[in-house]
């Protein structure tokens, strides 16, 4: 029998929303003494759009 490679990210269910899981990873970071809210791990910030002609 083959062995199951464990799947690459998170498998979500219908219940499971990724603001939850994020909210859990961030408090593993601050477990470890990770500050959670540095830049890179904040949603991107609103940029213009630069239209090239």
């Amino acid at each position: 029998m083959e062995r199951v490679e464990p799947p690459k990210g998170y498998i979500l269910s219908n219940k499971d929303d990724v603001s939850e899981i994020m909210a859990v990873e961030a408090e593993l970071l601050r477990s470890e003494g990770i500050d959670p809210t540095w830049p890179g791990f904040q949603d991107p910030a609103d940029q213009p759009d630069n239209d090239r002609q």
